[in-house]
């Protein structure tokens, strides 16, 4: 059985299962600061924005390796 939410890196039941058996461990509790918050909500679920979402990634995980 296949799970229907293109988001979820999920893909059989009883993956979901096992998931969702530990919602605790999975859950990311964030924190709204300001309106940037909203471009980056948009820019990770807006297909239409792929390739933005792309070079941002690429761009926080060059930054995050330089700190490194």
């Amino acid at each position: 059985m296949q799970i229907p939410h293109r988001f979820l890196s999920i893909s059989t039941a009883e993956e979901a299962k096992e998931y969702f058996s530990n919602i605790d461990r999975h859950r990311i509790i964030y924190k709204y600061d300001s309106i940037k918050d909203d471009l980056v909500i948009r820019l990770v679920f807006n297909s239409v924005l792929n390739d933005d979402r792309k070079d941002w990634i690429k761009w926080h995980t060059e930054d995050v390796n330089q700190k490194t």
